[in-house]
Parts: structure tokens; C-alpha cells; sequence
């Protein structure tokens, strides 16, 4: 949550403006049951992103699962920062534009696009590298 606000303070540079789209993501993108106890949310959110890199980038999908890494290992962090703590800050704007138009399948687009940016350098690294990475 501190990553979603601070990004929106960030680019807003208004306070007020960042507290209403933050509250614009709460309410009506369902954020809140990302934050409250259990991550109820962030468990879904993961099984979905799992089965999207599964479906649209087996080779990926295996190497993962063949270095016993599971993709809540960065999808979690992805899923719950909206993308602010791994994507830098002037690529924000595009991300959150395609939230608020799209909602969540803007976020699994963006996870698909960012892991066939990287899956060449993907692909060479064990899990020890890859956590350093991701």
C-alpha cells in the first residue's frame, strides 16, 4: 500500500488528488481485500497470473517450476505494489492509466510484457540468481 500511495503522490505532486485516486483504487478495483488480514485476494490474483504464464509462456513456466521456483515469488510483490517497487517511476504513469481503464487485466498484460522482455536472461538463472533479480 505504501508503494501504490507514494507513487501517486509522486506523480500527482497533490495530496489531495493522490488520496482520491488511491481511494478510487480501494473501492471500486478492489485493492482493499488485497490489504486486510489473510491477503484474501493476493492468493486469487497469484493462481491467475500462475495460469496466465503458464498458458501464454510454457517454456518460462517450466524452467520455473524445473529451478523449484513458484511465480508467487514475484507476482505477489507485483500484484501488490501495482508494478511501483520493480518498474521505474517514469513507467508508472502507464501502468496505472491502463488499471484505472482496464482494471486487473491490465496488470496480468503488463506482467506478460515484462516477462517476455525479460525471458532470455530469465531462462539462464537458477533460483538463488533469479530472486536477486526479480
Amino acid at each position: 500500500m505504501n508503494y501504490v500511495t507514494a507513487t501517486l503522490l509522486t506523480l500527482t505532486n497533490n495530496e489531495e488528488l493522490s488520496f482520491w485516486l488511491f481511494y478510487a483504487l480501494i473501492e471500486s478495483f478492489e485493492l482493499k481485500r488485497l490489504y486486510l488480514p489473510g491477503v484474501p485476494d493476493l492468493h486469487m490474483r497469484n493462481y491467475m497470473m500462475s495460469q496466465i504464464i503458464k498458458e501464454q509462456m510454457p517454456k518460462l513456466f517450466h524452467h520455473l517450476k524445473k529451478i523449484e521456483m513458484s511465480t508467487d515469488y514475484f507476482t505477489s510483490k507485483w500484484v501488490m505494489t501495482l508494478y511501483s517497487n520493480f518498474l521505474p517511476l517514469r513507467l508508472m504513469p502507464f501502468v496505472l492509466d491502463n488499471f484505472f481503464l482496464e482494471g486487473w487485466i491490465a496488470i496480468y498484460r503488463i506482467a506478460i510484457s515484462v516477462l517476455k522482455e525479460l525471458e532470455s536472461d530469465i531462462m539462464d538463472m537458477d533460483m538463488e540468481s533469479l530472486s536477486r533479480y526479480l
